[in-house]
């Protein structure tokens, strides 16, 4: 802040309420892209919609809370009718074979189900409903597709209220699609032997000089 530029003399000025207006800084700047989130709303913009996504729009958490604290979530409004799609559409087959578990977060304002749907490969299309538990409040759905890692499907189709013939707008909240792994059902954890069995979060505590050094996966 220059206060006169270019005149001479002194001279005693007051200030106050600094103030800025629309972010000029790109908070995602930077963030590599995790191919395991499908779309967060905020920094891992990852899916592609190919059937009504100019709908899907990020807007501000309706309700932050524990059920969900991000601050941007995805809206979507769920036109009359009882079938009303969403595809999530990939260029390739959507490798199922370890991270099959579709995750997601969503607040829905009626109760009913919504249907996630796998399309778009060799076998036959598969449908998983789910009931939504509670409405006017976040909650989490698991929808385990293990049993279906060879059909190459390569859509994900969601059904918000599924098989209900709404007459009028329904607003939806989804957030946090991503895909993930089973919970382990053995008593080993990571073997070291490739990516998705290797824990990589190891850190020396109170080891004196190797304090702070990075934790090594060797060859045996």
């Amino acid at each position: 802040i220059l206060f006169d530029p270019e005149t001479a003399g002194t001279g005693l000025y007051y200030f106050d309420n600094l103030a800025q207006g629309e972010s000029t800084v790109d908070a995602c700047a930077g963030i590599e892209v995790n191919a395991d989130i499908v779309d967060d709303f905020e920094c891992q913009r990852n899916a592609n919609y190919t059937c009504c996504g100019d709908i899907v729009m990020p807007v501000n958490n309706p309700d932050v809370s524990m059920g969900n604290p991000s601050d941007k979530v995805g809206e979507f409004v769920d036109p009359p009718g009882g079938f009303n799609a969403l595809v999530i559409e990939d260029t390739a087959p959507i490798d199922l074979s370890l991270k099959n578990i579709f995750s997601m977060k969503a607040w829905a304002p009626v109760a009913g189900q919504i249907l996630f749907k796998l399309e778009g490969g060799t076998a036959a299309n598969v449908e998983v409903f789910m009931d939504i538990p509670a409405t006017n409040e976040w909650a989490d759905y698991n929808v385990d597709l293990s049993a279906h890692a060879d059909g190459g499907f390569t859509k994900v189709v969601l059904f918000f209220g599924a098989g209900t013939d709404n007459t009028e707008n329904n607003t939806y909240y989804m957030d946090d699609l991503r895909w993930n792994r089973a919970p382990f059902v053995s008593s080993c954890v990571s073997s070291f032997d490739d990516d998705d069995f290797t824990l990589l979060g190891w850190r020396y505590f109170a080891n004196g000089a190797f304090e702070g050094d990075a934790f090594m996966v060797v060859d045996n």
